[in-house]
């Protein structure tokens, strides 16, 4: 049933109405919103979390100059892909006001691209502090 509606999504999509566009790429952003920005909010509280535990094995004299510039580098990744996530609404808006909806589902779907992008990105990051931090201890 699911591969049937994806399937007729698919094919049905480049003959819509123009009418009916700007509400698919609206609908379409805000749903991508909820799940991206779950997504950095996890990968938020686990960098915090990771930044605590190295703060603890500072304390205890352990060598962390390996750790502090990946921690740096995750932090960068995390603050680009929300910076992004907060522009997501704002093109939406902008891009469904356009005539050409097939051209405005490509710009938001490229900017979602980026942000999904980021999240892979900062999470594998978080993956190799934590094992190096598991190395430290």
């Amino acid at each position: 049933m699911k591969k049937l509606f994806l399937t007729t999504l698919i094919f049905t999509l480049p003959f819509l109405a123009s009418a009916q566009g700007p509400s698919l790429v609206s609908n379409y952003s805000k749903m991508m919103q909820e799940r991206l920005a779950f997504g950095l909010n996890r990968n938020a509280k686990l960098y915090n979390g990771l930044v605590e535990k190295s703060v603890q094995l500072a304390e205890k004299g352990k060598d962390l100059s390996v750790i502090n510039p990946k921690l740096a580098e995750t932090k960068i990744i995390i603050d680009r892909g929300q910076k992004h996530l907060a522009e997501l609404p704002e093109r939406a808006k902008s891009l469904t006001a356009s005539s050409t909806p097939k051209e405005s589902y490509a710009i938001v779907r490229g900017l979602i691209r980026e942000i999904v992008q980021d999240l892979r990105l900062s999470y594998a990051k978080i993956r190799e502090i934590k094992l190096l931090i598991k190395r430290l201890k």
